[in-house]
């Protein structure tokens, strides 16, 4: 038996039951992203972690001994899943049913595969995250700081914060 989830799992379920001779079993993709993600936070030590700007450093979750503290310390959150495009899921308890989509966008990974193989001539995902990371975002985005001068502290955007993607030419104006 093969568990498969994705829209993959959907389009392909006769081709892979057909060539790999097996059943193949698919399982809604939120709802074991949801319930994978529950399970790294409340039993498995040091696997989940925040960015806590102010003091720029990673904050480990804990794991919870009880039901009851988890309900207390970690609902509700966001969960963030980009793929091809991104998909924000708002999950307010434990479980499989206790979650609802918030929002999302068509531009995700699939338009960053789309921008790189554009503008590089690179045609492998691990060479354009090595570009990338010698890269220097703000040769090419506009940020907070070219529109202001400063950071926009009011509502805590600080100057190298993006303003907007692939937009350096408008600090220009």
């Amino acid at each position: 038996m093969l568990l498969a989830t994705g829209g993959g799992s959907h389009k392909f379920h006769n081709i892979l039951q057909e060539q790999l001779n097996c059943v193949v079993q698919t399982e809604d993709e939120i709802t074991c992203l949801v319930v994978g993600l529950d399970f790294f936070i409340t039993e498995i030590q040091n696997e989940v972690f925040y960015f806590n700007e102010e003091t720029h450093s990673y904050v480990e979750i804990e794991t919870f001994e009880s039901e009851t503290e988890t309900n207390e310390t970690h609902y509700p959150y966001l969960l963030v899943n980009i793929g091809s495009g991104v998909g924000m899921i708002m999950v307010t308890g434990p479980g499989p049913d206790n979650f609802v989509r918030v929002g999302g966008s068509s531009l995700g990974g699939g338009t960053l595969w789309g921008l790189l193989s554009v503008l590089t001539d690179t045609h492998d995902f691990d060479e354009m995250l090595e570009l990338a990371a010698k890269g220097h975002n703000e040769n090419v985005d506009l940020l907070v700081g070219d529109i202001y001068g400063q950071g926009y502290n009011n509502i805590g955007l600080k100057a190298n914060h993006i303003a907007s993607s692939m937009d350096r030419n408008n600090a220009q104006r």
